[in-house]
């Protein structure tokens, strides 16, 4: 696979819509609503540049990472990556909504390396918004219980196969076209491998579910692919 080809995506989005910008200038039609929604996006595409190349540079050395672990509320966390990413989510007019639940009073914390527990937060809402179709709500929800942290991200978009479930963890797999029904932007292929060693050595355990989107979940007037529900759901220890 050529990495540096699919590093490419974010960085041609980005000059794309500077050329925009530019040509609207030339033409004196430059408001401060398009240098703001130009600067909002640019910043996100930047971002996911970012997180993918911190994806390559890691991957490699996974099984020598050393963590720095502190105790953190995952709020913290989850709240910082979705600002990073909502420009992002709303030029596909995709909403990202950010839910906090506790069964003990107060929110828990869990002992994590903020820095690469970030990364694992960054893949699932950028994979999120990837997959997702237009006009659907992506839910970043942390539910406490007496043991746990729960961390979930859910969209409404592309299916993934019940024999893919596993697969899709390993480096370099990608669900083709095909099998997802679905168009999509390039990608490396290693941010959820890189995500489930990363929450493993968080002492923590990774799943996904793919189900049929009930109907008030589903975007209006839709004629695609049956739209499906995926969730992907972090379970760590809560820090005691």
């Amino acid at each position: 696979m050529d990495l540096t080809h699919e590093l490419k995506a974010p960085v041609q989005s980005i000059i794309a819509h500077v050329q925009r910008l530019i040509r609207l200038f030339r033409k004196g039609q430059v408001t401060k609503q398009a240098i703001s929604k130009v600067d909002s996006i640019v910043r996100a595409e930047r971002q996911e540049l970012l997180t993918r190349m911190a994806n390559v540079s890691l991957v490699s050395v996974l099984d020598r990472v050393e963590l720095h672990q502190e105790p953190k509320h995952l709020k913290q966390i989850v709240d910082e990556s979705v600002s990073r990413q909502q420009a992002l989510a709303a030029e596909k007019d995709i909403t990202i909504r950010t839910t906090y639940g506790t069964e003990l009073g107060v929110l828990s914390l869990v002992s994590i390396d903020p820095k690469r527990f970030m990364l694992v937060v960054d893949n699932l809402i950028q994979n999120a918004i990837k997959y997702s179709y237009p006009g659907t709500v992506i839910e970043a929800k942390t539910t406490d219980t007496s043991k746990s942290v729960i961390l979930s991200v859910t969209n409404i978009g592309a299916r993934i196969p019940r024999d893919k479930r596993e697969e899709i963890f390993k480096k370099f797999i990608r669900l083709s076209e095909e099998e997802a029904q679905f168009k999509w932007r390039p990608g490396t292929g290693i941010g959820l491998a890189l995500v489930k060693r990363l929450v493993e050595l968080h002492d923590g355990e990774i799943s996904v579910e793919s189900t049929n989107a009930p109907r008030q979940a589903r975007p209006l007037n839709h004629t695609g692919p049956e739209p499906h529900r995926t969730t992907f759901a972090i379970i760590l220890p809560r820090y005691t």
